[in-house]
């Protein structure tokens, strides 16, 4: 199972490769990446609130923007949104970070109101207004918060969500010159703790999340400047075989949960190897850091999984 999975990822990521790639071919490769720009939910925050959504390390733990920007030689990632002052939370531009070019936003959405970074639309086109070089990488991310808004009562059409994030992306980033876009699609939200009180309605949700991701595949299927990341294949292959990856619990979250919930800020490395029973770092091995983020091991097998990608390509500069 755990080989037919495998090699199920590759072919896919191959031929969306292959596709992507047809016509002009591959860019010719640039001397050094000018910056890394980032958009998206929570799986791409580096911390625009003070802390990434995932377990807290000292020396912070990267999560998989950095990992990437990091292995292209890119070491300058920020968060160019903070919290307003008003009320603690919204997402604004911060005008001490206009060198900044991470505007991913815990908590985003594709569908939500424009004018802050709530919206990943908008994040899109404040990164444009500032300039998107030719020899950037841009990583983008997002739906997974409409994915879970699926079993509202009033759930957005999944096909024409993927249309409307594909045409925002098409009109800010490849309005630009640049040449390598990373764009991963909504990983099999129903795998994560917070799903499992839902678990009965796990067909409607997986149905509307694979609607939207194959609608996004289309949408940049002959884009040659795009990589569609496969991040609901990636997960579901390590939640399936978990021991063949290192992960000892795909099920659990390994931060502790009280009466207020999940407290992803305050749940750090010393408060998880204070744990009585458990072994020094056991935390490290599990999927899930919170009831809806990956630990700092996952965000590395992601990014991991991203370079593989870049260097088939030959975007590995």
């Amino acid at each position: 199972m755990k080989k037919l999975l495998a090699n199920l990822i590759i072919l896919t990521v191959t031929a969306a490769l292959t596709a992507c790639g047809s016509g002009s071919g591959s860019p010719t490769p640039a001397t050094t990446t000018s910056s890394v720009k980032t958009a998206g939910d929570s799986l791409t925050d580096i911390g625009t609130f003070g802390f990434p959504f995932t377990v807290q390390t000292t020396p912070a733990s990267m999560v998989w923007p950095q990992v990437v920007a990091t292995s292209v030689g890119y070491n300058s990632l920020c968060p160019r949104y903070a919290p307003t002052s008003a009320d603690l939370l919204t997402p604004i531009l911060n005008p001490n970070a206009t060198a900044c070019t991470a505007y991913a936003v815990g908590g985003a959405t594709i569908s939500g109101n424009e004018g802050d970074g709530w919206s990943i639309i908008t994040q899109l086109e404040n990164m444009a207004a500032a300039g998107i070089g030719e020899n950037d990488l841009v990583l983008i991310n997002g739906g997974g918060n409409d994915a879970v808004a699926a079993l509202s009562s009033t759930p957005v059409d999944p096909v024409q969500l993927a249309k409307t994030f594909s045409d925002a992306i098409k009109r800010t980033v490849l309005a630009s010159k640049v040449k390598r876009v990373v764009v991963g699609n909504i990983p099999d939200v129903t795998l994560t703790p917070r799903f499992q009180p839902y678990i009965a309605y796990k067909d409607v949700v997986q149905g509307w999340v694979k609607a939207f991701n194959a609608e996004l595949l289309k949408q940049f299927a002959t884009e040659p400047r795009v990589m569609v990341f496969d991040l609901y294949a990636q997960l579901t292959l390590w939640a399936s075989e978990p021991q063949a990856y290192g992960i000892t619990n795909a099920t659990d979250a390994a931060c502790p949960d009280n009466a207020w919930g999940f407290n992803i800020a305050g749940c750090t490395s010393e408060v998880l190897n204070s744990v009585p029973d458990k072994l020094a770092n056991w935390w490290t091995t599990y999927l899930f850091a919170d009831y809806f983020h990956p630990t700092p091991r996952i965000h590395q097998m992601f990014g991991d999984r991203v370079n593989e990608g870049l260097k088939a390509r030959g975007w590995f500069y």
